[in-house]
């Protein structure tokens, strides 16, 4: 908690309007300032540097270059609202013109298939967007991370894209946050063992499990659906629980 800072503004307000369990409507009615450099410098020295962004613009591309040039850490970049834009007091999508220039200072990416159209601009099959995948790859990321809501995650991997089912698709109630419980599991479970695949496997099972509660419940899902995670066997050769 030494890195949460009070602001007499308060924080960034959305407004969700539920169109159905996988769909809602966006409106944003206050945005924070963008974080600066300072803000940040404190922290160069963790393993790993998750941004995820919520207004879209909260860290410049500026900070992010001088973050990269001062860190050894790994570097996560939520998508999230960089590819959304405020439109008559609602989020619309739109593309990101410079999204190459942003890539070059991360080591992995995550977003969903339709963040990914928009940040890349780039045409592909949903069923199948390996060809997007590879392509980002190609341009320098170590790992790429595409939720695709209910089906599943892709994942691409040295030059290779992996797909892992989603186990709870049948038992949707509400996929709000889903996505920020996938990049923080996945890092929890990579700091433990180093590999993609465990940790691929092991956020796909946490953020669907999300999906079976609602509002505050997420956060008190029964002791009785973690016996379902998987064990997994860290690189130190011993079996660990999530």
């Amino acid at each position: 908690t030494s890195g949460i800072t009070e602001t007499s503004q308060g924080t960034n307000t959305n407004i969700l309007r539920y169109i159905n369990d996988n769909e809602r409507r966006e409106t944003t009615e206050y945005f924070t300032d963008e974080i600066p450099y300072n803000k940040i410098k404190s922290f160069l020295s963790c393993d790993i540097l998750l941004f995820n962004f919520i207004a879209g613009y909260d860290v410049s591309i500026k900070t992010l270059k001088k973050i990269r040039s001062h860190t050894q850490a790994t570097i996560f970049l939520d998508v999230h609202s960089m590819v959304l834009k405020k439109k008559n007091a609602e989020r619309a999508y739109s593309t990101v013109n410079d999204w190459e220039a942003w890539i070059q200072f991360v080591d992995i990416i995550q977003m969903n298939i339709q963040e990914l159209y928009y940040f890349t601009g780039r045409m592909f099959s949903k069923e199948k967007p390996d060809e997007a995948i590879l392509f980002l790859l190609q341009k320098g990321l170590k790992m790429v991370l595409i939720t695709s809501g209910g089906s599943g995650v892709y994942l691409g991997y040295k030059g290779v894209v992996f797909f892992f089912n989603q186990k709870y698709s049948s038992v949707v109630k509400d996929t709000t946050g889903c996505g920020d419980i996938f990049s923080s599991s996945f890092l929890i479970r990579y700091l433990y063992t180093k590999d993609p695949f465990i940790s691929c496997d092991y956020a796909n099972c946490v953020s669907g499990m999300a999906t079976v509660e609602t509002g505050i419940e997420k956060c008190f899902l029964s002791n009785k659906a973690f016996p379902a995670l998987p064990k997994f066997y860290s690189r130190s050769g011993n079996w660990g629980s999530p």
